[in-house]
């Protein structure tokens, strides 16, 4: 179990991460440090059982040789780095990407994916996979924002919105969110102290400026430590969207909606997922070809 790692995480991780869900992931902390969560276990086999059976045959040119087939991968939710035995990470979503893109059945899949973003550290993941992917991936997306943007740039060949009603897109950029519990400590009693060695002046200086109350000083320093990771967010997004627009709000963290996003050069296309499986389908065919 990967408890601890996923609450330190929570705790003291940077985030892609559209705001509104920083409330629900805020409760999700003080749940697992009370000791109060309650959730449901994941079954990873049934998982990854149930992707591998979601294919559909691609016929090359009507006739029934070399048939591949188009799985459908669900995304959905906010993505930590490591899942635990409630919540599935990148590092489950990498090995089951990693099946697929090996498996000489499949020619192609799709990401279907819904979600709020992800952990900075949970990029490292998409980041490493599409050094060895070798197929295309045609991404279906609902909410995909932040972590999820940065995804959808780095793996998918094509990207529909789906539908047009809810889909929304952005909020490219980067934030770290602290559990302030100094005064909650102070309340029962406790002081925290931090003793560096004579050598180690700077050292944890972060934790320092928190401990001691110096806000200004750590907020300072957690911005702009977030800076070059937010510079290759940007940079990951123009290189896999050649045709974005520097509109207005476009690289500071702003939200789009499914035309908008078309009509920017965020995504492809409004579709569906008939719509996503039918082109997963044509470029496997171009693949293998």
């Amino acid at each position: 179990m990967k408890t601890n790692a996923l609450v330190t995480e929570i705790i003291r991780g940077k985030w892609v991460l559209e705001m509104s869900a920083v409330p629900h992931f805020e409760k999700l902390a003080n749940d697992f440090l009370k000791g109060n969560f309650k959730g449901t276990e994941i079954n990873r086999k049934e998982f990854f059982a149930s992707v591998d059976s979601s294919g559909t045959s691609s016929l090359n040119n009507g006739e029934v040789k070399d048939q591949k087939r188009v799985v459908v991968l669900p995304i959905t939710g906010i993505i930590p780095a490591y899942g635990d035995m409630c919540m599935l990470g990148a590092d489950d979503y990498l090995d089951i990407m990693r099946k697929l893109n090996n498996d000489d059945s499949i020619g192609a899949f799709v990401i279907k994916g819904d979600g709020p973003g992800s952990s900075l550290d949970a990029i490292n993941a998409f980041k490493t996979f599409k050094l060895e992917k070798k197929k295309p991936i045609v991404g279906l997306f609902n909410s995909c924002y932040s972590g999820y943007y940065w995804m959808k740039s780095l793996l998918c060949d094509y990207t529909y919105a789906n539908f047009d009603v809810s889909s929304g897109f952005g909020s490219i950029g980067t934030l770290a969110m602290v559990m302030d519990s100094r005064e909650a400590m102070k309340k029962e009693g406790y002081k925290v102290m931090v003793v560096r060695a004579p050598q180690s002046t700077d050292k944890a200086q972060q934790m320092v400026d928190f401990v001691e109350g110096n806000d200004e000083a750590f907020i300072t320093s957690l911005s702009e430590e977030m800076r070059e990771p937010t510079e290759k967010f940007i940079a990951d997004v123009k290189a896999g969207n050649p045709r974005i627009k520097d509109v207005p709000g476009m690289f500071t963290g702003a939200t789009f909606s499914a035309s908008k996003a078309v009509e920017y050069g965020m995504i492809d296309a409004i579709g569906n997922e008939k719509m996503a499986i039918e082109k997963a389908m044509m470029l496997a065919t171009l693949n293998s070809n």
